[in-house]
């Protein structure tokens, strides 16, 4: 939040603190779209922010990097990619789901389709 403030954007950004799982769906639900802001690392690379499927299970689109990690379970058009580590192209993803919403609203039912085909009682199925 430091950070934050030096930059003069305490009005802009609300966090939060830590949440438990129930403040963490409110939180979900009282947003417009869930972004995944990763830091570009070897980890960040290859893994598959579970966070993803909680905004789909709500209904709300999500903005995420475009890593081999997502990419593993999403592909182009069921999720809004943008080029990890580049936060002018985070912004311009951020400005089009706002003037996009019947697209996003696309976007949204095929990123639900993968949660769908990814919830635990068809995993543990499959792992079974």
């Amino acid at each position: 939040m430091e950070s934050v403030r030096h930059r003069g954007l305490d009005r802009s950004v609300d966090y939060l603190g830590v949440r438990n799982i129930e403040e963490i769906v409110e939180a979900i639900e009282g947003c417009d779209v869930g972004i995944i802001p990763n830091h570009r690392n070897i980890f960040t690379e290859i893994n598959t922010p579970t966070r993803i499927f909680e905004c789909l299970a709500l209904g709300k689109p999500v903005i995420a990097p475009k890593t081999k990690g997502i990419q593993d379970y999403f592909g182009d058009n069921d999720l809004i990619f943008f080029k990890l580590g580049d936060a002018n192209d985070l912004a311009r993803k951020i400005e089009f789901a706002f003037s996009h919403p019947l697209e996003v609203a696309e976007t949204v039912k095929r990123g639900q389709e993968v949660y769908l085909c990814h919830t635990w009682s068809r995993e543990r199925r499959r792992l079974a």
